[in-house]
């Protein structure tokens, strides 16, 4: 009661945690003040509508360009730790974009490009 008139009341105005713990202090105290008031700010609706964000809105996606001719683009990954089969324990994937035919090459760990620093 005494936190939504602090909070939300005609003077008050919704001004955040620190604003409503200053403002409550001037008349009442309690010692679980700081905690209550920020969990009450938490989950003031009127609040969380109005919160604004200080991220850059997200781009609009720009789509690929779509191949004309099978194989003009490929994509290619790798299928790892794979039980060995043959000798082989890797599984290479390459795709072409154009008309998703996919081709299955099996290889070993080694023959496999290592992970550059900063790709995953």
């Amino acid at each position: 009661m005494f936190l939504k008139e602090c909070h939300d009341g005609p003077f008050a105005g919704h001004g955040g945690a620190k604003r409503t713990i200053t403002f409550f202090k001037r008349s009442y105290y309690w010692p679980n003040l700081k905690d209550d008031a920020e969990e009450y700010v938490k989950t003031c609706s009127t609040c969380q509508q109005n919160q604004t964000f200080n991220k850059k809105q997200a781009r609009l996606l720009r789509p690929l360009s779509i191949p004309e001719g099978p194989w003009e683009s490929v994509s290619m990954d790798f299928m790892v730790s794979l039980p060995p089969s043959r000798g082989f324990d890797v599984i290479m994937v390459v795709v072409d974009q154009f008309n998703k035919m996919a081709h299955f090459i099996p290889t070993k760990e080694n023959a496999r490009p290592k992970r550059r620093e900063g790709y995953s």
